[in-house]
């Protein structure tokens, strides 16, 4: 067992790498889209920093279109989530009992497991089915 004092020396080294396992593929990423294409494989002589690849990138509607689709789709999901959030809390705070227990425990369980966990079963299911002809 550790002493008290190299307890929160481990913790802190291993989130300290916990976090750089993370962040370092999206600094890598970064570093990478910010170089111009002839430096892109040169992992250490590359020092030039350019933001062409964005400007030509953003030349075709196509990457337009997907930019503006994705911020409307981001806001009202987000205006979406915000109203029931904000509409269950009321509720939630108001009414005592086991309903409202039940009805946290449904919306808390629909929210923190991931949608496509819910959607990747009936997607096998369905095309399963329609393999078979039974839909």
């Amino acid at each position: 067992m550790l002493a008290r004092g190299w307890e929160r020396v481990f913790f802190g080294l291993t989130m300290v790498a916990i976090c750089s396992l993370i962040v370092f593929p999206v600094f890598w990423m970064t570093l990478t889209a910010l170089r111009p294409e002839s430096e892109v494989f040169y992992v250490h002589r590359g020092t030039h920093i350019t933001l062409a690849n964005f400007w030509e990138a953003w030349r075709y509607p196509m990457i337009q279109e997907s930019f503006i689709n994705s911020a409307v789709v981001a806001t009202l999901a987000t205006i979406f989530s915000i109203q029931v959030t904000v509409m269950s809390g009321y509720m939630l705070s108001r009414f005592r009992g086991a309903a409202s227990k039940t009805v946290f425990v449904v919306l808390y369980l629909f929210r923190t497991v991931p949608y496509i966990t819910w959607v990747l079963p009936r997607h096998s299911l369905f095309t399963s089915w329609a393999s078979n002809g039974t839909l």
